[in-house]
């Protein structure tokens, strides 16, 4: 009876065992270094204001509506596209501003 079971046993250990998987070692060098993050992370800040000194927030009147209803547009200084583009605005106006959903676009010459 045991040679009978012998067989069985050894393929459900070999079948067990293969869903067994060992942890895999983290490698040290792939981990970047506090000094690494920190560097990165200045990079990141420096590049922000750099973006804060370069855009200009333009508050236009979109041409579709006949109320006050003021958009506020975040562009770079040297966009002349949209300095000379004609803004519209699907949504709702609340005290003189665009409010809630809704969908600016801007049509230009080119």
């Amino acid at each position: 009876m045991r040679k009978k079971n012998f067989p069985k046993i050894i393929f459900t250990s070999l079948i067990l065992s293969g869903c067994v998987n060992t942890l895999d070692t983290t490698d040290l060098e792939v981990i970047p270094s506090n000094e690494t993050l920190m560097a990165l992370e200045a990079d990141n800040i420096q590049n922000i204001q750099e973006m804060k000194t370069a855009s200009v927030v333009l508050k236009v009147q979109p041409l579709n509506k006949k109320e006050q209803c003021n958009l506020q547009y975040l562009t770079v200084e040297r966009d002349y596209y949209a300095a000379s583009g004609e803004f519209f605005w699907d949504g709702k106006c609340v005290n003189g501003k665009a409010d809630g959903l809704g969908r600016i676009f801007m049509k230009t010459d080119s």
